[in-house]
């Protein structure tokens, strides 16, 4: 004849109960502490950024803070000349949405800026005057460079 497991006493499985609670508070918090009703503060920059006549946001200095971009971001030409980018192209080729769809991503990746990089205008710190380009690299040159780097 099997023998039945024996039952822990009531007290035992409610104090487990409540430990789980606990934890599931501390990792999770309570809409109270997360403060679900009152707004996010932001983080202090903790670089001061100068605001050009546009009203756009760069540094001179070059560094950024990684809690909040700059609206110019300082390069170097391909001329050699320093000057500023719109950030908000470094990042997205200009002229293409940005992809949702699986579809969408297929062809976002085999677009011909997405692969062989693009170039944009490099403006003094006024964010009007060019005074040169910058180039992106684009996804094909990086996997040239990965398959130039040997397997171990």
């Amino acid at each position: 004849m099997a023998r039945r497991p024996a039952r822990q006493p009531l007290a035992t499985s409610f104090a487990a109960l409540g430990a789980a609670l606990v934890i599931l508070a501390l990792i999770f918090g309570t809409s109270e502490r997360r403060g679900a009703a009152e707004p996010e503060t932001k983080q202090e920059t903790s670089v001061k950024y100068e605001i050009n006549a546009s009203g756009q946001t760069y540094n001179p200095e070059g560094s950024v803070d990684p809690n909040m971009d700059p609206d110019l971001i300082r390069v170097e030409a391909t001329n050699g000349r320093v000057g500023y980018v719109e950030s908000a192209l470094m990042h997205h080729p200009p002229g293409l949405s940005v992809p949702v769809t699986e579809g969408e991503v297929e062809a976002y990746m085999s677009h011909p800026l997405v692969m062989d990089g693009w170039s944009l205008p490099v403006y003094e710190a006024d964010g009007v005057t060019q005074v040169g380009e910058f180039h992106i690299t684009g996804y094909r040159n990086s996997l040239k460079q990965r398959d130039l780097v040997a397997p171990k």
